[in-house]
């Protein structure tokens, strides 16, 4: 069952801006979006990562 962004903020509750209800919304759906995206993809390397280490380059 998918949720809205107002539902789950309220089931947490914590109150959404009306002003700002709309942006969420969207951003919502956009990250529900690229979710799907991601874990639909074959990731060969999916066990690789990337770690930034303070202080520029080291090998």
């Amino acid at each position: 069952m998918e949720f809205s962004a107002k539902e789950l903020l309220s089931q947490k509750n914590i109150v959404m801006n009306p002003r700002t209800a709309d942006e969420t919304e969207s951003r919502w759906t956009a990250i529900k979006q690229m979710r799907k995206e991601v874990q639909s993809q074959k990731l060969a390397d999916a066990d690789i990562s990337l770690t930034n280490t303070a202080g520029g380059d080291h090998v």
